[in-house]
């Protein structure tokens, strides 16, 4: 009994010492929908979607967590994953575009997904 307690108190020492953390948070999935703004005939401006563009989603609590995702033909893109909960800090980028971001955007609900606002782009001049 003394040695099994024993080995259970030096595997939970080992796992504290060794700097890992373990997540008991939630995890979410998030899509929105990238577009510049178009003037068509009749002078009606109208949203046309933004294909190839990277969305960034970066965890402001740890940086080096987060993840990339390219929008497709209509300008819409997922998460390929679940993300933690957590608050996200998210950029949009494209060649000849101007950057967007970074935004502050949360993700907080367990289970939850979020759609975002479409992310306005503009040509760079």
């Amino acid at each position: 009994m003394k040695r099994a307690l024993l080995a259970t108190a030096m595997v939970i020492m080992c796992v504290a010492l060794s700097g890992c953390t373990l997540y008991f948070g939630g995890w979410a999935t998030a899509s929105g929908r990238v577009v510049e703004l178009v003037e068509a005939d009749g002078g009606q401006v109208i949203q046309a979607p933004v294909v190839s563009a990277t969305v960034t989603l970066r965890s402001a609590s740890d940086p080096d967590y987060g993840l990339n995702c390219l929008t497709d033909a209509n300008g819409e893109w997922v998460t390929p994953a679940r993300l933690k909960c957590d608050m996200y800090n998210v950029t949009v980028s494209k060649d000849g575009y101007s950057e967007v971001g970074p935004f502050s955007y949360p993700m907080s609900e367990r289970s939850a997904h979020y759609t975002m606002e479409p992310i306005i782009m503009e040509k760079q001049k």
